[in-house]
């Protein structure tokens, strides 16, 4: 007798072929060849499990192109695919422009607070089949500025394939882990940066000299911007508009520290109170009230409210 022995590497359906060489190279196949032989996929791998969509990100960091331009879709070994296996194209990644300047890591994926991350990993056992995990054996897990959550992974129609969403909010670096019986899929983790979201006028915030200023010297005013989620930019090139309400008062000059901070400088000419208007976008600050002084009352303190939100 003989033993036959075959390690399959691809699940499906197969025919065995088992067959005697008769005289003259022809082959006399045993009674029964081909044999049916069904293979299916093995528990899922941490090896041969991937997490796909990071090189959306990692992509879209470094492309300088204006706000509002999707990320490169022509596919890559890590691109998503739909349900139905065709290419899917990536999510709309914003602001790509201004994020690639912060980066001085080319390869470091980085988005805005508040944008959906889309990610989606997939099982495959050691050998590449689409495979499966038991409950409670694949997890989801993200470090974050204000500690470590757990993600929910959306099983899909398909064998082994899962959906991630999470939005981050606060600026910071993330990390993000996809784990198979506590190891590490490919592509996990994933590091990326979260950068601040456009800025929002009631956020913002106006800051006033620390004493009143003299007739016909300059009074500079601090403003620092602050997305909805309360994280201060720390770049410039917002739409800053500003004005100063009162009698004998200069235009303002806007200043960009080019760090999310601006200082608004203006003079007055007449002792008495003004107020200063800034309007971000096509919405107004709460307005603040300055008190311009004379040189001699100057020499003396501060008269309480001198300077007013």
């Amino acid at each position: 007798g003989y033993d036959i022995k075959y390690t399959a590497q691809e699940a499906g359906e197969f025919g065995l072929h088992v067959w005697l060489d008769a005289e003259g190279d022809k082959r006399k196949f045993i009674k029964g060849s081909p044999f049916a032989v069904r293979v299916s996929g093995v528990r899922a791998s941490a090896e041969g499990s991937l997490l796909y969509g990071t090189d959306a990100y990692k992509q879209a960091s470094t492309v300088d192109i204006s706000e509002g331009v999707a990320a490169p879709s022509s596919p890559t070994a890590n691109s998503p695919k739909g349900v139905d296996g065709l290419q899917s194209t990536p999510p709309l990644l914003r602001s790509a422009s201004r994020r690639s300047s912060l980066l001085p890591n080319v390869n470091l994926a980085c988005i805005t607070a508040g944008e959906q991350l889309q990610l989606w990993p997939r099982l495959h056992d050691e050998f590449g089949n689409a495979s499966f995990a038991a409950e409670g054996e694949l997890h989801a897990t993200v470090i974050q500025p204000e500690g470590k959550v757990e993600l929910t992974l959306k099983q899909l129609r398909e064998l082994g394939r899962y959906e991630l969403n999470y939005e981050p909010q606060k600026k910071g670096r993330y990390t993000l882990h996809v784990d198979l019986n506590g190891e590490d899929i490919r592509e996990s983790p994933f590091v990326f940066d979260v950068t601040p979201s456009a800025p929002v006028a009631s956020k913002c915030k106006l800051h006033a000299p620390e004493q009143s200023p003299i007739v016909h010297s300059q009074c500079d005013l601090t403003l620092e911007t602050v997305d909805k989620y309360g994280n201060r930019l720390d770049v410039g090139g917002a739409p800053i508009a500003a004005r100063v309400v009162g009698q004998g008062v200069s235009a303002v000059e806007v200043h960009d520290r080019s760090d999310g901070t601006y200082i608004l400088s203006f003079t007055g000419a007449v002792a008495g109170e003004c107020r200063m208007v800034v309007r971000l976008e096509n919405t107004e600050m709460k307005p603040m009230t300055v008190s311009f002084v004379a040189a001699d009352e100057a020499q003396q303190p501060p008269a309480a409210g001198a300077v007013k939100a």
